[in-house]
């Protein structure tokens, strides 16, 4: 036989409830003539195999016979009415009840307030996978249930909104569980690692684990929080634990299967429902032995003490029937038929003890006993599930919480007065069905009336109650939205249940609108041309989503690159680093270098959300030597930097160097041009190419200077260390500090240089003679002035210095005119240009660093 075991309320473990309003209950092992095969296949074993010389009980003489395709099983009848109320209320959920004002009749139908608010509602069930176990918090406010499969975990629920607060990780195979009376503690039967949890209910947390015996499976406190029993299903004993050390104080010996336990209310007793030995240990708690041992019915598997301590009732499963033991004299003293369809097996006690709850599996109810009569007075439908393994009643009694294994949610019981029974809704329409029914002790017949709610359609049936409830798509989708509210989340809609008398009753019932949402779909990425000088890709994303919703687009972080992001949706700039390129670059990179990739999300704001990966290539840096592109590579002022260039040959390596102007102002400047300094390297220009030269080795140097960093680079061109493999200069707006002769252009030589000046550039006008001389008597072919007008007044140096058209605009502006007019330009510029063409090819190294003129 197979038997799953669950928990109770406050200070019980399953099956026991405790007079003050603590409950606890557990679930019992399928019935082995019942058509449903879920037990042996979703319920852990009763307890491992005994010794020989014990045996256990067989269910033989109770177990009924299984019904086949043709077969059917017969209602009972109705229970008798009790003292106050008839019992013609069938629901999972319902509301307090409200006063009508018919002053002639009093027993009219009856409505209710849901809890936490002044009007009638429904409550829904709660989703939880597979609950074993459940205990309410003394103030009412939490309810702790054990959850999954052979589970490890305790689920906390928020009781007044049904909603799960938070999940807390036990160890395996978590049961019964019990609250302290004070609230501050949660202690939790661990069964297959033989140990208890304490969780601290202020942090949600495990803070001490105690080892017991074989197999724990229910946990109760003693009502003044110094005590905690545990009982040991394989062990057949209970755990005595002292909570203020949280260590075993004591083991003592019961019967076979030890299961539910309950403490009297002065805690001097706690009663004990043997499984197997068809038996009650009552425990003396001031000894820890036991006092008497009572026999009971087959397979007790529930225990509940009343508020007066006088009675204890007991739950057998094998006999269908509840039994009511007498505390003084601890004889049975009434045995309660719960019907031939059920098998009761969780047990609680209202507060006020008129009621006792008792979960019956396959029959799917729970049955409401009158302690008064000892009868049968209600029935609630408790779920489609075969397996009610717990059953614990709120500290005002108003609410019964029942775990329904079979189908993962823990019900809740509404038990003052009209009620609704709601379905999970459907996962593909989000329908909801559900049944009003209401107390009606004149029998009268009932017709029943609907409004019409904001967010979708009800259809009722007018007869009995039955209704459906549809949410439109609009408001699936509204519901699904990252920033939906409750209202957007649930839908309200009122039923007026009228009496052949006259009567009326409205009743308010709120539902969930399941949220349903289309992701983005499609998703494609489409890439721009890199960019020729910074490697630059820009990249759209496009995606459709069927909502029409706003979509918005997020990225991973590319391993090689950064990503910014467009003014428009899905639109992005990926830039690949400078080393990246430089790699990209070498000659025995692989693909996987050459490449770059990252992932782009695409969000409805409803939940969906759909990706594309996006692969890029990394550009090469290449250099096409055009003026423009010449000056665009010039860092800031102050900085010299260099680049190494594969030619077109794939074998030649040549060398360009860049260096801007000089970061001065107006006096210093015009002190540093006509000093002494005016034709002298600069130490740090000279350390860094000489530096870098030695280093690449390349075969030949190009040097390009803007303002007094083309001074530099013509003082290097004519005396600089590694001025021999200097073939080439170009300046933009710098004074000319040296003869075309020093710098090695003329005659046989190969070498050239051009200076692109703009006319309205006057800062030219600090020139040497002497250079400016050999510019104007020259006749070679290799060494040039090319002048540009781009009527641009200048607002950087050349501004300080009362003269304008000197600055990186001007000299941008100066370049792409040059670019544009070499193409008609004469010889020499064009011998020149090709000059400078030379050094295009693929980049494989850079460098620069800081300079101090």
């Amino acid at each position: 036989m197979y038997r799953w075991l669950g928990a109770g309320a406050i200070a019980a473990g399953m099956g026991i409830a405790i007079a003050n309003g603590m409950a606890t209950a557990h679930a019992d092992e399928a019935d082995s003539g019942a058509s449903s095969s879920t037990a042996a296949s979703a319920h852990s074993p009763k307890k491992t195999a005994k010794p020989s010389a014990k045996t256990v009980r067989s269910h033989s003489a109770t177990t009924p016979t299984a019904l086949t395709a043709s077969s059917s099983r017969k209602a009972p009848a109705p229970p008798p009415p009790d003292s106050t109320t008839l019992a013609l209320a069938v629901a999972t959920t319902a509301v307090p009840p409200r006063s009508l004002a018919r002053a002639a009749r009093n027993t009219a139908p009856a409505a209710a307030a849901a809890a936490g608010s002044n009007a009638s509602g429904p409550i829904a069930p709660i989703p939880v996978s597979m609950p074993a176990g459940v205990a309410v918090s003394p103030d009412g406010a939490r309810l702790y249930v054990t959850s999954g499969y052979h589970g490890d975990t305790v689920v906390v629920i928020n009781t007044a909104t049904n909603t799960v607060a938070t999940r807390i990780t036990v160890n395996e195979h978590s049961e019964g569980l019990a609250v302290s009376p004070d609230g501050t503690r949660v202690y939790v039967a661990n069964g297959n690692t033989n140990s208890v949890s304490v969780i601290n209910t202020a942090t949600n947390t495990v803070t001490n684990t105690i080892a017991v015996g074989s197999h724990p499976t229910r946990v109760a406190v003693s009502p003044d929080g110094t005590r905690i029993y545990v009982s040991n299903r394989n062990g057949d004993s209970l755990s005595v634990i002292n909570t203020a050390t949280n260590t075993v104080a004591a083991t003592i010996a019961v019967g076979d299967a030890p299961e539910s336990i309950s403490f009297s209310p002065n805690g001097t007793r706690a009663y004990v429902a043997n499984y197997y030995s068809n038996t009650i240990s009552v425990i003396n708690t001031v000894t820890n032995s036991v006092a008497a041992t009572i026999e009971i019915g087959d397979t007790p598997s529930g225990v509940a003490v009343s508020p007066d301590g006088s009675r204890v009732y007991v739950a057998i499963w094998g006999t269908r029937s509840v039994s009511v033991i007498n505390a003084a004299t601890n004889a049975v003293s009434k045995t309660i038929p719960i019907g031939a369809d059920n098998r009761p097996s969780a047990i609680a006690v209202s507060p006020d003890g008129n009621r006792v709850y008792v979960s019956n599996e396959y029959g799917q109810t729970v049955s409401a006993i009158n302690t008064a009569t000892n009868a049968v007075v209600e029935t609630f439908a408790a779920g489609s599930g075969n397996q009610l393994p717990a059953v614990a009643v709120s500290p005002d009694g108003k609410r019964v919480y029942v775990a329904n294994w079979s189908s993962n949610q823990v019900v809740v019981l509404d038990t003052t007065g009209t009620s609704v029974s709601l379905s999970l809704p459907n996962t593909s329409t989000g329908a909801i069905t559900g049944k009003i029914t209401v107390r009606n002790p004149n029998n009268a017949k009932l017709t029943f009336t609907v409004t019409q709610p904001a967010h979708g359609k009800v259809t009722i049936n007018k007869t009995t109650g039955a209704f459906t409830y549809t949410p439109s798509p609009v408001a699936r989708h509204a519901a699904s939205a990252n920033t939906a509210t409750l209202a957007d989340k649930t839908d309200t809609f009122t039923v007026t249940m009228t009496t052949s008398l006259g009567d009326t009753v409205t009743m308010p019932v709120t539902v969930t609108v399941t949220p349903k949402n289309s992701a983005p779909s499609g998703a494609k990425a489409k890439l721009g041309t890199p960019d020729s000088i910074t490697g630059a890709i820009t990249v759209t994303v496009t995606a459709s989503d069927a909502d029409k919703d706003t979509l918005t687009f997020s990225t991973s972080t590319p391993a090689r690159g950064s990503l910014v992001a467009g003014d428009k949706p899905g639109t992005f700039t990926y830039t690949p680093t400078e080393q990246a390129r430089l790699d990209a670059g070498a000659s025995t990179a692989s693909a996987a270098i050459k490449a770059d990739s990252f992932t782009v999300t695409i969000r409805d704001a409803h939940g969906g959300t759909t990706t594309v990966p996006v692969a890029v290539k990394v550009t090469p840096i290449t250099l096409t030597p055009t003026a423009s592109n010449l000056f665009r590579n010039m860092h800031d002022s102050n900085v010299i930097g260099a680049q190494l260039v594969l030619g077109s040959d794939k074998k030649t390596k040549r060398m360009v160097v860049y260096t801007s102007g000089i970061n001065l102002d107006a006096a210093e400047l015009a002190a540093a041009l006509s000093g002494v300094t005016f034709g002298t390297v600069d130490s740090d220009v000279s350390n860094f190419i000489d530096t870098v030269y030695d280093e690449w080795k390349p075969t030949e140097i190009m040097l390009v200077g803007f303002s007094g960093g083309g001074i530099q680079m013509q003082n290097y061109a004519a005396s600089g260390t590694h001025k021999d493999a200097v073939t080439t200069v170009v300046t933009y707006g710098a004074p000319l500090s040296k003869t075309l002769t020093d710098l090695g252009v003329g005659g046989s030589s190969k070498k050239s240089t051009l200076a692109i000046v703009d006319k309205g550039d006057k800062l030219i006008n600090w020139s040497q003679q002497a250079a400016w001389d050999s510019y104007d008597a020259s006749k070679t072919d290799k060494g040039a002035i090319a002048w540009t007008d781009t009527k641009l007044l200048g607002t950087e140096i050349g501004r300080a210095l009362g003269v304008g058209n000197h600055d990186g605009p001007t000299y941008v502006a100066a370049a792409k005119s040059f670019d544009t007019l070499i193409k008609t330009a004469g010889s020499a510029l064009k011998n020149i240009n090709k000059d400078i063409q030379r050094f295009g090819g693929t980049v494989l190294d850079e460098a620069h660093t800081t300079i101090t003129y």
